[in-house]
C-alpha cells in the first residue's frame, strides 16, 4: 500500500507531489527514496504519541544492510504509540536537488520533513558519520547545535561511535550509550509523557539524564589539560550520574527480531 492511502498512513502530501513530480526523474535510483520495499511498516501518523525518525548517516545500500537498524525499527514499531520511520543521507545529485528547490530532508514512509518528529536518532557506527550528520541536520532545517533548539525534536545518538560522545557533544540533545533496544523505548516514552504533560524541553532532559545509559551533554563540562588534551567530564547539574555506564542487554529476545524484515527493491 501506498503512502497516498489515506486508510493507513498521513502523508505531507504536498512535500510528497514535489519529491515525486521534482525530485526523483531526475536522480539515480530514485528507488532509494520512496519507501516502498517489502514489509515497510505503515501507520497513520496522526493515531501515535510519539513519532520517531531513525536516521543513517550513509547512503541507502550501506544503512539497509546494517542489521541493528532493522532491530530498532521493529522493536519501535511493535509499540503501537510509536511510529518509527527511516532517512538515510541522500547521494550526492538528490542532494544538489534537494537544495535548489528548499526540499527539507523527509522520511521515507511518510515523506516527512524530520524537522515534524518528535525525537531523530542517529546511529554513529564510525568517525566518518560525523560530518553526514550535520549534513543532514542541516539538509533536515534543524538547528546544529544542541543550544540552539528550543522545541522538538529531540537529536539523539546511539552506536558504537557513542561510545566516545565528546567530538559530537555540542550537537546532540542526548547520547545513548550501550544498546539501544531498551533505551530507545525509555526515551520515547519520556518524550511522549512530555508531550502530554507541558513538560519543557529543560525539564525533559534533565530527566532523561537521571536515566542509567544516556548522556546529556549540556549538562556536563569537558575538562582539558594545560596542552589543551582532553582529560576528563564533570557535572555541572544535580541528579546527572557520574561516570556514566553503558547499558548492556544481558540477553537477546527472540520478539526483538522481526520474521518479516526489510527488503529493498532496488540493487
Amino acid at each position: 500500500m501506498g503512502c497516498g492511502d489515506d486508510t493507513e498512513v498521513h502523508c505531507s502530501s504536498a512535500l510528497k507531489s514535489e519529491i515525486f513530480e521534482k525530485l526523483l526523474p531526475y536522480v539515480a535510483k530514485p528507488g532509494q527514496y520512496t519507501g516502498n520495499e517489502i514489509n515497510v511498516i505503515r501507520k497513520d501518523a496522526r493515531n501515535v504519541r510519539v513519532r520517531l525518525a531513525l536516521a543513517f548517516p550513509d547512503f541507502y545500500q550501506v544503512g539497509m544492510s546494517y542489521m541493528g537498524f532493522q532491530v530498532l525499527y521493529h522493536v519501535a514499531n511493535r509499540r503501537s504509540d510509536f511510529y518509527a520511520e527511516r532517512v538515510y543521507a541522500p547521494m550526492a545529485d538528490m542532494e544538489e536537488r534537494m537544495r535548489a528547490l528548499g526540499v527539507p530532508l523527509f522520511s521515507l514512509e511518510t515523506h516527512s520533513p524530520l524537522a515534524d518528529f518528535d525525537v531523530v536518532g542517529f546511529t554513529l557506527q564510525y568517525e566518518l558519520h560525523y560530518t553526514t550528520v550535520l549534513n543532514m541536520l542541516e539538509l533536515a532545517e534543524i538547528p546544529l547545535q544542541a543550544k540552539e533548539r528550543t522545541e522538538l525534536p529531540l537529536v539523539i545518538a546511539g552506536g558504537p561511535s557513542a561510545f566516545n560522545p565528546e567530538p559530537m557533544a555540542d550537537f546532540f540533545d542526548a547520547v545513548v550509550i550501550g544498546d539501544g533496544e531498551t533505551l530507545l523505548l525509555e526515551i520515547c516514552d519520556r518524550v511522549g509523557r512530555a508531550k502530554e504533560t507541558g513538560q519543557s524541553r529543560q525539564e525533559l532532559l534533565l530527566e532523561l539524564a537521571g536515566v542509567p545509559g544516556i548522556y546529556v551533554p549540556r549538562f556536563y563540562r569537558p575538562i582539558f589539560s594545560g596542552d589543551g588534551s582532553f582529560q576528563s567530564v564533570e557535572t555541572t547539574q544535580a541528579g546527572c550520574r557520574m561516570p556514566i555506564r553503558a547499558r548492556i542487554e544481558q540477553t537477546l529476545p527472540l520478539e526483538n527480531y522481526s520474521l518479516r524484515p526489510l527488503v529493498p527493491l532496488i540493487g
